[in-house]
């Protein structure tokens, strides 16, 4: 008794198989340690990506999906390249999924510049919140007689500038610090499509909702000097704030 065998049925089954399983390859990605300035719909910030090690990074406008990126580090992550059918016109038609994090190594971005805490405390003469970037001695000393009666700390402002944040609030138990300072701006001697910004990130820590604390107007403020000088102008400084609030203990 012979068997006949359906070849055009056997290849539609593969043909419907392969097309239920849209994941076509896998590849390995290598992400530098900070964003890079691009433009999507609109200004962004873009990932830089390379596939291979000897090579320089692109940018990566997509996402990466299960993928945690943390800016600092370096990563050799493997990922799963499924197809998306009828994309979007302004999107990618190819969906990258994280299959592995190989490695995730900490690096020092050169665009993060060192800070020195000068003074950091919780009462100011000055009852206006400032936000200021101090490039001269004259300026640095006419803001400090208004905060407080002593002398300021020395700074030398050939090399140096000083970053002030102090704020005001109607209760005490608040803390402000300045964490980092990152200059992403286009540089002088290249032409970007979007010029960047010069980020100034700080925290503020207030006391819970349940905590006892006075009732009396504070001045919380912190004091860094950051080398080299910082040459931003005000339209290109941006302030981040972060709030934390802390439980009582």
């Amino acid at each position: 008794m012979r068997h006949y065998t359906n070849i055009p049925l056997l290849l539609l089954a593969l043909v419907m198989a392969c097309e239920d399983d849209p994941v076509s390859a896998r590849k390995t990605m290598y992400i530098g340690p900070k964003k890079a300035n691009c433009i999507g719909v609109g200004p962004q910030q873009c990932l830089q990506v390379k596939d291979s090690t000897d090579k320089s990074y692109g940018l990566f406008y997509g996402s990466i999906e299960g993928f945690f990126y943390e800016e600092g580090y370096e990563y050799e992550i493997v990922v799963a390249e499924e197809l998306i059918q009828d994309p979007p016109a302004d999107g990618s038609s190819i969906k990258y999924i994280l299959v592995e994090v190989v490695s995730k190594q900490k690096v020092e971005a050169a665009d993060d510049l060192k800070l020195v805490s000068l003074q950091q405390g919780h009462a100011s003469n000055i009852l206006q919140e400032q936000f200021l970037v101090i490039n001269d001695l004259d300026s640095w000393r006419k803001f400090y007689s208004k905060h407080s009666d002593s002398g300021p700390p020395v700074v030398d402002f050939a090399k140096n500038s000083v970053v002030v944040a102090l704020l005001q609030f109607t209760h005490g138990g608040s803390k402000v610090t300045i964490d980092r300072l990152l200059d992403s701006r286009c540089p002088k001697d290249a032409q970007c499509i979007w010029e960047g910004r010069f980020y100034i990130d700080y925290s503020v820590d207030q006391p819970g909702s349940g905590c006892a604390m006075t009732t009396a107007l504070t001045q919380p403020y912190h004091f860094v000097m950051v080398q080299p000088q910082i040459d931003a102008t005000k339209e290109l400084t941006e302030w981040r704030r972060t709030d934390r609030v802390n439980p009582c203990q």
